[in-house]
């Protein structure tokens, strides 16, 4: 038997020295019970002697109880625990010596009967010596009893006894037999499990070496690490730098190590079922990589660790485009600002905070004047430079921590933090603004740019962010109205007007549905022949629910929805409608002039519209004149003249309106195939006050006539006015002086020759 074996007994041996002991430490104290009372109660002997039979009964079963943990050899014990059996035998026959009934023996067969667990014979062996002996005195000593026993008796006894001995030593032989056997069979695993060991060592270091994983394995009970080839080629550790360090811990970022700790010991101590964790570790280089960790743990019955294998995997490419993506979502990608995510959720936590300290935050939105103008003219790849110049000089100016960000288009936004009065946030505007004096270049072109700010207040104009960031955006539309390059601050008469504004805006298209729009004509009047040489249509609304609607209210709501385009066509259609009467009735061959905006001017089939509502009147194009402002050939001029002429071959006059307020020059004039200017009003208004040095009218007029162009003067409301026109020899004029709009032409047209003479 090998070494193993030997041990295996060893165990086994004590294994039955603590049933032994356990069963005579309940024995005995059972025993000196059951003889105090029954011999006390019962009997005639005296009580001392009594007493110290149940106390020598104890004594056994204390020495037992300390058997059943002692340090003493095995072997020892087996002895000791065989004459405790044997003087239990002995001492309860002598004690019934002159009385004992049968059932006296049922001791002797109970410790023999005991001896069946143990591995060797010895307390066998000492409780048949004992018995035999104690029975052989007892026969010699009392061979008669008053329980008549003879000869036969005890030999009968003894020869039970002896069966039960052969019977005892058979289910011994058979138990230590079984024994061996399981023995062996050990013998035979632990063989098994050495070959299946080794061949799993040498499976665990194919899969160490074909993975691209880091595999490692702590033998606890053992104190032995094994590490995978990984851990050398991706950390660059040796194994003797990693073997020699007192815990992984030490390699695992200081940021990340609280928290990865705290899991480890969790998932050890049954907190949680599983373990897997992702933090940053250290290379021998110094620098980090990122790794995802799996471990799994073997436990004990007591549930305590014996065996942990972990499995690294390195995902730092998976978390360096996790952070691209990061960036990309949370981030401009032109401009690398916050984009308009970042911005709300950093607007959100600085609104949290400010409401907790009582702080105010500004909001200031931003958006660049004329960006389309740059992006038409020069395409969108220069309009993109420009967007990162103006973010560039922003940046520069925005210090933390104030945020900056860029909602998209031209549109910038920023939180402004730590001002406690109105006007500190004043002068921080104006140093944005001052950032941007310094001109663009754009190829070989120079441009100025501005901007134009609007800043709403937290708490007082807005405790949410959606009311912060509307009521900055109407300042911001306030500023552009007013001239741009400029910031208003916001106050609840513009939003007062916002309202107003999303009320018409709401109502607009459904105006024309409803037949709340009608036009009215205001006449021209030929200064050389003093007739009517025309009407200009002009559109007005009368809204069921808020009344009147002013055409300064809606028109420029009906330019930035798009509806102009259809209330475009409506006018030009009704007053096609209206005139096409007016030649079959009056025979009246004057001209009927419709406003065209600029955003209709630049639709897309534009001229195809002009014809499709001449076709569909039946109106002749010669006697249609459309008005058309500067503002039509700012972007592209080249395409405004294409499309002048497109419109001059299907016979239709037009007249550039409000001349001189926009960006056109006298030189425009010469290359624009245009039939009639019309001088602005603003002009108008200013020759009752004009001396001869200021006037201009009069050179202009001259100067138009020279190109033949006929010209218009509107707004005419003075006497002094209309003689200074005469003089200048203009062609028509317009005005409240002479007619305003109405819906009925044909009352001017009964008396047009009256109203002029009347005038002269």
């Amino acid at each position: 038997m090998n070494k193993q074996s030997e041990k295996d007994i060893v165990n086994i041996t004590k294994d039955s020295n603590r049933i032994l002991a356990r069963f005579v430490t309940i024995g005995t104290f059972s025993g000196s019970v059951v003889n105090f009372v029954s011999r006390a109660f019962f009997t005639d002997q005296k009580i001392y002697i009594i007493t110290i039979y149940s106390i020598f009964l104890v004594i056994l079963g204390l020495v037992s109880l300390y058997l059943r943990n002692s340090k003493l050899s095995p072997r020892l014990i087996t002895h000791i625990l065989s004459l405790i059996f044997a003087a239990i035998v002995i001492t309860i026959l002598l004690s019934f010596q002159t009385n004992g009934g049968l059932t006296v023996w049922s001791i002797s067969f109970i410790c023999l009967i005991s001896a069946i667990v143990s591995v060797d014979k010895t307390v066998m062996i000492y409780s048949t010596a004992a018995a035999i002996s104690i029975e052989i005195y007892l026969w010699a000593a009392h061979p008669v009893m008053f329980v008549q026993l003879d000869a036969s008796d005890y030999v009968a006894r003894m020869g039970i006894y002896l069966v039960a001995l052969a019977m005892v030593v058979v289910i011994n032989n058979m138990f230590m037999e079984r024994q061996r056997r399981n023995l062996k069979h050990i013998e035979d695993i632990n063989a098994k499990n050495a070959e299946i060991i080794a061949l799993h060592q040498d499976i665990y270091k194919l899969v160490s070496e074909s993975t691209n994983d880091g595999i490692w394995s702590y033998d606890i009970d053992k104190d032995k690490q094994v590490f995978s080839q990984w851990w050398f080629n991706v950390l660059g550790y040796t194994d003797d730098e990693i073997l020699s360090m007192k815990h992984w811990s030490e390699l695992i970022h200081k940021k990340d190590r609280n928290s990865a700790q705290i899991r480890y010991e969790d998932y050890l101590e049954h907190r949680i079922d599983y373990h897997e964790d992702e933090y940053r570790m250290r290379t021998k280089k110094g620098d980090y990589l990122w790794i995802r960790v799996r471990i799994k743990a073997l436990f004990h019955k007591d549930g305590t660790p014996h065996m942990i294998v972990g499995a690294y995997t390195d995902i730092t490419p998976l978390k360096e485009k996790e952070e691209r993506m990061q960036k990309l979502a949370f981030c401009d990608y032109l401009t690398g600002l916050p984009n308009r995510r970042c911005f709300l959720d950093k607007l959100r936590k600085a609104l949290a905070a400010a409401d907790e300290d009582g702080f105010q935050v500004y909001v200031v939105f931003i958006d660049l004047d004329n960006f389309k103008k740059v992006n038409d003219s020069m395409g969108h790849y220069f309009g993109d430079i420009l967007i990162k110049e103006v973010a560039s000089r922003f940046k520069y100016v925005v210090k933390e921590p104030n945020v900056l960000g860029r909602l998209g288009g031209d549109e910038f936004a920023v939180i402004v933090q730590g001002y406690s009065k109105v006007q500190e946030v004043e002068v921080f505007i104006q140093r944005l603004m001052n950032s941007l004096k310094k001109p663009v270049k754009l190829k070989s072109n120079r441009f100025i740019v501005s901007a134009s700010f609007g800043i709403s207040i937290f708490p007082e104009d807005g405790k949410r962010i959606d009311e912060l960031l509307r009521n900055a955006d109407t300042a911001m539309y306030r500023a552009k109205e007013t001239g741009k390059n400029s910031y208003k601050l916001f106050n609840k008469a513009m939003e007062i007007e916002l309202m107003k504004k999303v009320d018409i805006e709401n109502r607009l298209l459904s105006a024309i549905e409803n037949d709340e729009f009608y036009l009215v004509y205001q006449p021209k009047f030929s200064l050389r022949d003093n007739g009517i040489s025309g009407f200009e249509a002009l559109i007005r609304w009368q809204s069921r629910d808020i009344g009147i609607v002013q055409p300064m209210d809606f028109i420029p709501l009906a330019e930035e929805t798009g509806y102009i385009n259809t209330i475009g066509r409506w006018v030009l259609k009704m007053a096609c409608l209206k005139f096409s009467e007016l030649q079959r009735d009056f025979n009246y061959l004057g001209i009927i002039s419709v406003n065209i905006s600029p955003i209709q001017f630049k639709s897309s089939g534009f001229v195809e519209m002009i014809k499709e509502v001449l076709l569909e009147t039946g109106f002749n194009a010669e006697y249609l004149e459309l008005e058309i402002t500067e503002g039509v050939f700012i972007d592209s001029f080249e395409n405004a003249i294409s499309i002048f002429n497109e419109l001059k071959s299907l016979g239709v006059r037009i007249s550039l309106d409000d001349f001189g307020t926009g960006y056109s020059s006298l030189s425009y004039l010469q290359q624009l195939p245009i039939d009639t200017l019309k001088i602005d009003k603003s002009f108008i208004r200013n020759i009752d006050n004009s001396d001869n040095k200021n006037d201009i009218v009069k050179p202009i007029i001259a100067l138009v006539h020279n190109m033949n162009i006929s010209v218009v003067a509107e707004g005419v409301e003075t006497q002094e006015q209309l003689d200074y026109l005469k003089d200048a020899k203009c062609d028509d004029i317009q005005g409240f002086l002479l007619g305003r709009p109405v819906q009925e032409v044909e009352t001017y047209l009964v008396r047009q020759t009256d109203i002029i003479s009347c005038q002269v």
